[in-house]
């Protein structure tokens, strides 16, 4: 049982490093990082209303990194917040300086668990903003929270 774990660990660690290439190093904004989109409704505390919900499966194109002047939110954010029905959040700290790339565990708040389904992020904080890999949410409805 441990070798699985050790072996699905390697994958998923390998297919990183494919999906997100850090060669050249995503945190110099003239590397071609994208901007995440609708900034603007991503903060915890703007409620949208039935009907009107984001879905990062439509906006983000996973597999590539992002640059955001802000961070993931790492607090649980309630559903209909941040924009969707289904807000995802960090399951730990804010990165640091110096962490260099972290594999941050993001968790979907659904209207039962406050942790429903789980997905990687990999980031990293280059002090005046953070370059972002996100993982595909397979889900409508389901969007990244950020601290705008």
């Amino acid at each position: 049982m441990l070798w699985i774990a050790i072996v699905l660990k390697v994958t998923v660690a390998a297919a990183y490093s494919v999906l997100c290439p850090t060669i050249e190093d995503p945190c110099y904004r003239y590397n071609g990082p994208l901007e995440i989109p609708d900034m603007d409704t991503r903060h915890p505390s703007i409620k949208i209303e039935t009907g009107a919900y984001s879905q990062d499966v439509y906006k983000l194109r996973f597999g590539l990194w992002y640059i955001s002047d802000f961070p993931l939110t790492s607090a649980v954010v309630e559903n209909g917040n941040c924009g969707t029905k289904f807000p995802s959040w960090i399951n730990g700290s804010t990165l640091k300086l110096g962490d260099g790339y972290v594999n941050q565990t993001a968790c979907v708040k659904d209207f039962f668990d406050a942790c429903a389904n789980t997905y990687t992020v990999l980031a990293k904080n280059w002090g005046y903003y953070y370059v972002y890999c996100f993982w595909a949410l397979p889900y409508a409805d389901q969007r990244f929270c950020m601290l705008t």
